[in-house]
């Protein structure tokens, strides 16, 4: 097991030697305390994974019988924005459940999904639950609003691949609120349609409910990306066990949005590299 550890290490250190820019590393198996880390306490850009807060902070909201999923809300013109996302294309005025909003925000990253959270939550309680969380370093600075942001995805949201990793183990625990609302986040996270990044060649049927097909793997992830900035924060949910994976990047040289961007490609690198250990190591 320390031999198949030791040559996870060497693999994930030649992956990121080779990468034009900086990366920070989070891997845990539930089952243990021991994690497997690079520059986990390091601030990095978190680009659209920051929306995962976001939603932790509606469903508190909801816990505290504030406000109910089913409620609708309308998307309004102001918060209409350019980038990820649907509803920016979609007529103002519509309502929608919470629920759908919030969905939109983690599957699609809708950015005007995002806005209306924002507003109905306030930047500053979403921060002040970030706080309570005991995250010091994580933190959203603004709405989606790309004047404000400009070429500086810092002015968006910040943070540690640790405190993702803490949150993450919250919601796998069911420690966030309650079971249900830590499901509840769970469920959104699992119909994630971005999976390019740490998923990109795993053994993964994003299909397999509908179809009725065999699953072995289950992932729920929100990833974010940015010129030069790729995020992803999972969790890998195998037979035996459940893994958390944060792997965040900045600085990066390829600029591009291709399905094959370098920082793309790396995270799905290190994916591949994380889940082959970890199903080795659990299986039988």
């Amino acid at each position: 097991m320390e031999e198949s550890k030791a040559a996870l290490e060497r693999r994930l250190d030649q992956l990121i030697a080779a990468f034009s820019g900086e990366v920070a590393l989070y891997v845990r198996d539930l089952r243990s305390p021991e994690v497997i880390a690079r520059k986990q306490d390091e601030v990095f850009p978190t680009a659209s994974t920051i929306k995962l807060f976001i939603l932790m902070e509606l469903l508190r909201r909801v816990g505290l019988g504030e406000f109910a999923l089913e409620q609708k809300i309308p998307v309004l013109a102001r918060q209409q924005v350019g980038g990820s996302g649907i509803l920016k294309d979609m007529s103002a005025g519509i309502g929608l459940p919470l629920r759908d909003v919030g969905l939109l925000m983690i599957v699609l990253s809708d950015n005007t999904a995002t806005n209306m959270l924002i507003d109905l939550l306030g930047l500053d309680a979403i921060n002040a639950t970030i706080r309570a969380l005991g995250l010091q370093h994580t933190r959203l600075l603004n709405r989606v609003d790309f004047e404000a942001i400009g070429d500086e995805v810092t002015r968006f949201g910040v943070g540690t691949v640790r405190e993702f990793g803490q949150a993450l183990e919250l919601l796998a625990t069911g420690a966030f609120v309650s079971r249900d609302a830590s499901d509840t986040i769970l469920g959104i996270k699992e119909r994630q349609q971005y999976l390019d990044l740490l998923p990109r060649y795993l053994p993964y049927n994003p299909y397999a409910r509908e179809l009725h097909a065999p699953q072995r793997l289950r992932i729920a992830n929100k990833t974010g990306f940015f010129m030069g900035v790729r995020c992803d924060a999972a969790l890998l949910f195998l037979p035996a066990t459940t893994l958390i994976a944060v792997v965040f990047t900045k600085g990066g040289k390829d600029f591009s949005f291709n399905p094959d961007n370098e920082g793309a490609v790396l995270l799905g690198h290190i994916g591949e590299a994380i889940y082959r250990h970890f199903a080795q190591a659990n299986a039988g």
